[in-house]
């Protein structure tokens, strides 16, 4: 990690250039880490219109991903 940060890396802001998943995504079809992440918890649905349904409203959860340099992908940053 040690040469990403003095080649210019902003541990903020990775870019596509820097991960092999990127960060987060608009795009609803394509794979992001954070999109991941929400998988692990259950889904909120709506009651009605306006509401949602309470179940899970107040679980805390924490997902923690692991990342590497990955030398087998342009030393590329995977989880």
């Amino acid at each position: 990690m040690r040469d990403l940060i003095s080649s210019n890396f902003d541990p903020i802001n990775l870019s596509d250039d820097w991960v092999t998943i990127p960060i987060k995504s608009r795009n609803l079809a394509e794979e992001s880490v954070s999109k991941e992440a929400a998988l692990v918890f259950p889904p909120i649905n709506w009651r009605n219109q306006d509401h949602f349904e309470k179940d899970y409203l107040k679980h805390i959860g924490v997902v923690v991903f692991k990342a590497f340099k990955d030398l087998a992908n342009d030393s590329r940053i995977s989880f």
